[in-house]
């Protein structure tokens, strides 16, 4: 682990990531001005596939973190408010935030999530700077992103210490962390140039999807045997960014 992580300064990790479903399209996502996926393009391409996200993201939830506080990181308002109503139809205590509300209204539910009286908080943009929210312990992402900053941005919201947390887990349905790496790699940041993204050496288990280095032969989290080492006759290689 790097070395804010073992002084800690920033909590221990997990990351899982699930493949998206069957029709999703990320070839169609458009980068902007700003270095990111146009929100034009996202809608587009999340859409259609927005119930079914929503009903993994509340899967894997309760395989993984039922009953923790998590944020989850939607597309847009629609897809937010109707992934919230999923979670609440499983059970689960759950809120979406958006800019459509007054900022009382945002305070009210921030308040309830650090009460632990909400238990999943859906949002769009609501999350960025100058915004700490120490309660939360999940962070799921259904948002792509083709930024870097972005991505590391979203992941240090969960990455906050907070007593009695043993550490943060990650659940990734769109495969950023594919493209983007583990939270704690080693990154040289400049203003001049920004970062990009380099060739994954992640691999995803087939079996219970955590995230973790492709020459590792089995998963660390089940066990299972890394498929990269069983078809391709025993000798392990990374895996190309998706």
């Amino acid at each position: 682990r790097s070395k804010p992580i073992g002084m800690g300064y920033l909590s221990d990790f997990k990351v899982f990531s699930v493949p998206p479903p069957d029709g999703f399209d990320e070839r169609k996502l458009v980068v902007g001005r700003d270095g990111d996926y146009t929100q034009q393009s996202m809608l587009g391409v999340f859409d259609g596939a927005a119930y079914v996200f929503a009903g993994r993201a509340v899967e894997h939830y309760r395989r993984l973190a039922a009953g923790k506080q998590a944020v989850v990181f939607c597309v847009g308002i629609s897809i937010a408010e109707e992934t919230a109503r999923k979670f609440r139809q499983a059970g689960y205590s759950a809120a979406c935030i958006s800019s459509q509300m007054s900022p009382a209204d945002v305070a009210r539910v921030f308040d309830m999530f650090r009460a632990r009286h909400i238990n999943v908080l859906c949002h769009v943009d609501m999350l960025g700077e100058g915004v700490d929210v120490p309660a939360i312990e999940v962070l799921i992402m259904l948002r792509k992103t083709a930024s870097l900053a972005n991505y590391r941005q979203w992941i240090g919201r969960a990455l906050r210490p907070e007593l009695g947390k043993q550490h943060a887990i990650i659940i990734d349905h769109v495969g950023n962390v594919l493209t983007h790496g583990m939270p704690d790699e080693h990154i040289e940041w400049s203003l001049d140039i920004p970062p990009t993204p380099k060739r994954s050496n992640l691999i995803s288990c087939d079996e219970c999807h955590l995230a973790y280095k492709a020459w590792l032969r089995h998963c660390p989290e089940c066990g299972c045997e890394n498929p990269i080492w069983k078809h391709r006759g025993g000798v392990a290689q990374a895996v190309p960014a998706r």
